[in-house]
């Protein structure tokens, strides 16, 4: 058992370690064409994946972790575009799609939280960009707590659920700020 100054300052180090390896992207040009963002974006997602279920190590697992999380946000933007017509519900139902396929397969608790809330924060976006925000939002909030109520009052709630209902809390929250 590491102390938990060791741990943290491992897990910063995976963190870092990711965001170092993010300008060598720039060395094939991906953020230069959606194609090669999405390839590049599923591609780091695999990876992420198959690092989280390989290798128990701290720093690998943040790592992994770190990689995951820029395949997904690749994926989201390859197929939005934010330079000619930028619609959010677009990205939105994108991020839902990634979301879902990822959450299952993805062994990481914290990502699946991230992601979820991730998703909670566009579909709060979008809804404050329409014209009837105020009714969306009401909409919005009275679904969201039923699935935050229904989460938490499920008593044989798998496990892998567990970060959707902290998610949905916290979005809840966040949405009634």
């Amino acid at each position: 058992p590491d102390p938990a100054w060791l741990k943290a300052l491992t897990a910063i180090a995976g963190w870092v370690a990711g965001l170092f390896l993010m300008p060598f992207f720039t060395l094939f040009d991906v953020y230069g064409s959606a194609a090669k963002l999405a390839i590049f974006g599923g591609l780091l997602l695999g990876l992420g994946i198959v690092l989280l279920r390989s290798n128990k190590v701290f720093f690998v697992h943040h790592l992994a972790l770190a990689f995951s999380l820029l395949g997904t946000g690749m994926l989201v933007g390859a197929v939005a575009d934010f330079e000619h017509d930028f619609e959010p519900g677009r990205l939105l139902l994108v991020q839902s799609v990634v979301t879902l396929i990822a959450y299952p397969v993805v062994p990481s608790a914290a990502y699946r939280f991230l992601v979820s809330v991730n998703t909670a924060f566009l579909a709060v976006c979008c809804l404050v960009t329409r014209e009837a925000h105020y009714t969306w939002m009401s909409l919005w909030m009275v679904l969201l707590a039923a699935l935050t109520g229904f989460l938490w009052q499920w008593r044989a709630r798998p496990v892998r659920l567990n970060s959707l209902a902290y998610a949905c809390a916290f979005s809840l929250a966040g949405t009634v700020l």
